[in-house]
């Protein structure tokens, strides 16, 4: 999400809830406030919690938040509002404020709860280390499909080689990354349909097929790609090589 989208929320919740008086926030980058903006040597604008930088707004993909008092879903003792910060990896950062001041924990993709502060901050930053691997992987697969799709230039084959063998690591070791799985995918099959199958787009849809995420695949597809005659020709030729991967195990069974 962008900044402005997350302080802009986040300060509209302090107001609902009564809050602003009690707790100050900036929209202003590095200015100092118990809720800001917080950019440090690196360029990078991070969310930050009383001066303590958190995590990059890119991390955060959406938000969720409860109001009022003694509710039954909170953390905390004397929360008043509760802010949770759906991050990419998985992770919930959950924010309480109230009588006794800002609280935060985190709730882990593998379901364990962390209050401890530092442990919270070493988790969510190796989160943010994974999530630059993983949108830096993305890039290089883009940046050649770009390249190919407009004609701009012809990548070396070399190049080409050793991004595949990247993207393929990555897959392998984060199996369960569907958007970074579903993006490549789309890719792969604009590449075989509209120039050369340079990322094998049966490999990759038949890793989606033996997850059982065809449906899914379908559904993202769809949402990416508007233009009708566009999304037809990628989402039939989509069909035809699942369909045949679902008649070969068919017939080997």
């Amino acid at each position: 999400m962008r900044k402005e989208e997350v302080i802009h929320i986040v300060k509209e919740l302090l107001v609902e809830a009564g809050l602003l008086e009690d707790y100050s926030i900036s929209e202003k980058t590095n200015e100092l406030a118990d809720i800001m903006i917080y950019k440090g040597s690196n360029g990078i604008e991070q969310f930050a919690i009383e001066e303590t930088p958190m995590f990059p707004f890119e991390m955060i993909e959406n938000i969720l938040f409860l109001r009022g008092e003694e509710n039954g879903r909170y953390y905390f003792k004397g929360t008043k509002l509760q802010i949770i910060f759906e991050l990419k990896e998985g992770a919930r950062y959950v924010l309480e404020l109230g009588d006794y001041g800002i609280n935060n924990m985190l709730l882990t993709k593998d379901y364990t709860d962390i209050y401890d502060d530092k442990l919270i901050l070493s988790t969510i930053n190796d989160y943010s280390r994974q999530n630059m691997i993983r949108e830096h992987v993305k890039r290089l697969f883009l940046i050649i499909a770009e390249l190919r799709l407009n004609g701009r230039e012809e990548p070396e084959e070399a190049d080409v080689s050793e991004v595949k063998k990247t993207v393929w690591r990555y897959i392998e070791e984060h199996p369960h990354d569907l958007d970074f799985i579903f993006s490549f995918a789309g890719e792969a099959l604009q590449l075989r349909l509209f120039d050369k199958d340079i990322f094998q787009a049966e490999e990759i849809i038949k890793k989606i097929v033996e997850r059982g995420e065809e449906d899914s695949f379908m559904l993202y597809l769809e949402e990416e790609y508007d233009e009708a005659d566009y999304y037809l020709r990628l989402t039939a030729e989509a069909l035809r090589i699942i369909r045949r991967f679902n008649e070969e195990s068919a017939a080997d069974s």
